[in-house]
C-alpha cells in the first residue's frame, strides 16, 4: 500500500538544516539532496484530476431540459440524475475556447 504525502512537505523536509559538520564528503551530500529534491519535483501527482460533467467534453444537455447526459461514444447517452456536478473516471476536460 502506498501513502499519499505532500510533495511540498517532502521537499521542505529536505530543505531543513542538514548537519554535515566534520564530513569530508559534504559537497557530495549536498549534491545528493539537490538530486532527490529534483526527482521529487518531477514525480507525477498521485491525486487524480476530478472533472465534473459541466467541464467534460462529453457532458451535454441533450434534451435542453437543464440536465446533464453523457455522450461519450459507447455510452449510449447515459443519464446521471441530471447533475452537472457528477464526475466519473472516464471524463475528459472540455477545451476552453475564447
Amino acid at each position: 500500500m502506498s501513502d499519499l504525502i505532500s510533495r511540498q512537505a517532502a521537499i521542505d523536509a529536505l530543505n531543513g538544516e542538514i548537519e554535515i559538520t566534520g564530513r569530508t564528503n559534504a559537497e557530495a551530500i549536498k549534491g545528493y539532496v539537490r538530486l532527490v529534491k529534483d526527482r521529487l519535483e518531477r514525480l507525477p501527482s498521485a491525486q487524480p484530476e476530478i472533472i465534473r460533467c459541466k467541464d467534460c467534453k462529453y457532458g451535454v444537455d441533450y434534451y435542453h431540459d437543464g440536465s446533464c447526459y453523457c455522450a461519450k461514444p459507447g455510452y449510449e447517452l447515459l443519464y446521471f440524475d441530471g447533475s452537472w456536478e457528477f464526475y466519473c473516471a472516464n471524463a475528459e476536460r472540455r477545451e476552453v475556447t475564447e
